[in-house]
């Protein structure tokens, strides 16, 4: 609404006797107000009420009406899209069209009125790149964060089923369901001109506390963002445990102890990899040649796939347990288990290299840090091995006190940082000296 405050009468020294005489008003003069100076000034030109000072909040109220009229016509063409592909599709295949910011009149009521309470669905699973965050909710929404303004650009509510697995690559996100389903979106950005008003009612959507900086009263250029579901595929007949993308190849792992591999291209299912007698629960891709992939299982064996033939190329047996992860380098393949042994296998020939038996609950995180050092979560601290002779180089504490707490996260950033979990906190650790006289 306008900001009429300006139009109040703040002479309260005069009687309301006065205010009701005209001619005593022509004598003293009426109020004017002087845009350009922002000051009261006398005019005395007539014993009328001057009205201009309202044109300013009257082309307000108008650029608002015209503002709010182009929203509900966006949304409105939106409602017949999905009507029409819901009528011309029937069923997955149909294109499904997304909210986005800017396409509806009220966004704050759109981000919140499929959770319950008005509260934000819990988030299950995340996916980036560059400055845009996507988080898979268990409601089933996906949300499209802008992560320098922390403003929600796309609400993507094409479907119900909770979200367990996400990848992003280009202008593609690949979405795993937990009834197996797998969603090749597309997104689409188009540039405009957003106001002050629009950016506010951005900031309405959060989740916690944000921060921004930088908005004045003129007009910001910002993307719109609009997603489609271009294919949705029934992968597996029970839950997706990972999803993976590298090379053009998407990889899904399931609890029906099977794998998928589909072509990202055009969404089209290459192979269906069999072998495991349990559910499949770790899952590593090679991000540079040969580009194949390793799988674990609950069932203890450990699989290395072809992934341009759909070939199993080797079935690696030594875990007594469930396997909890597993990670490659171009020369070693390298897995945990619930038996809290850590294994490291020679990849080309499939054989044992080392095995060491590792203190309980030792072995929830792995991450590579250059082709011969190896990163591991441990109880309260990072393990860091040489994975050539199988033996702990350092133990790095991540707190002075509280040993309790195991890390279940790592993650490497370049090949001398590493980040990792630590109760509610964040460490980030840095290894350049031991690389040094690693290399």
């Amino acid at each position: 609404m306008p900001d009429l405050t300006g139009t109040i009468d703040m002479h309260f020294s005069v009687s309301s006797r006065q205010r009701a005489l005209p001619s005593q008003q022509a004598v003293d003069g009426t109020v004017a107000d002087d845009r350009t100076s922002g000051k009261i000034i006398k005019s005395h030109s007539s014993g009328a009420y001057d009205f201009s000072k309202f044109d300013v909040y009257y082309q307000e109220h108008m650029q608002l009406q015209e503002e709010d009229r182009q929203y509900r016509q966006l949304k409105e063409q939106q409602r017949r899209s999905l009507q029409l592909a819901d009528h011309r599709g029937g069923g997955d295949t149909a294109r499904i069209r997304s909210l986005s910011l800017g396409a509806s009149p009220n966004p704050a009521y759109d981000g919140a009125h499929s959770s319950h309470d008005n509260q934000a669905p819990a988030v299950w699973c995340l996916a980036f790149q560059e400055n845009l965050i996507v988080a898979g909710c268990g409601s089933g929404r996906i949300e499209f964060w802008d992560a320098m303004s922390g403003s929600l650009k796309c609400l993507y509510e094409g479907g119900k089923i909770g979200v367990t697995a996400m990848c992003f690559r280009g202008h593609k996100v690949v979405v795993a369901r937990l009834d197996g389903t797998v969603d090749f979106l597309e997104i689409e950005t188009f540039t405009r001109s957003v106001g002050l008003a629009a950016v506010t009612q951005a900031s309405l959507h959060n989740r916690g506390t944000t921060y921004m900086s930088g908005i004045s009263d003129m007009n910001t250029w910002n993307e719109v963002i609009h997603c489609t579901c271009v294919a949705s595929v029934r992968a597996h007949q029970q839950p997706i445990n990972s999803l993976q993308c590298e090379g053009g190849r998407v990889v899904t792992a399931s609890q029906d102890h099977t794998l998928k591999v589909f072509r990202l291209e055009d969404s089209l299912c290459l192979y269906t990899l069999h072998g495991h007698t349990g559910s499949v629960v770790a899952l590593h891709l090679d991000k540079i040649p040969p580009l194949a992939a390793a799988s674990g299982s609950e069932d203890g064996s450990v699989r290395l796939w072809d992934l341009l033939t759909g070939a199993c190329v080797h079935k690696l047996n030594y875990h007594e347990a469930p396997v909890t992860c597993i990670t490659c380098t171009t020369a070693h393949i390298i897995s945990t288990g619930m038996d809290d042994k850590l294994v490291i296998w020679e990849r080309s020939k499939g054989q044992i290299l080392q095995c060491m038996q590792m203190e309980p609950g030792y072995c929830n995180a792995l991450a590579v840090l250059t082709s011969n050092l190896l990163i591991t979560g441990g109880q309260g601290c990072l393990l860091l091995w040489d994975i050539s002779k199988g033996e702990l180089m350092r133990k790095i504490r991540l707190g002075d006190h509280d040993y309790s707490v195991f890390v279940r996260q790592v993650e490497t950033v370049g090949n001398s940082v590493v980040v990792s979990d630590y109760g509610r906190d964040l460490r980030v650790v840095h290894f350049p000296s031991v690389l040094e006289k690693a290399e």
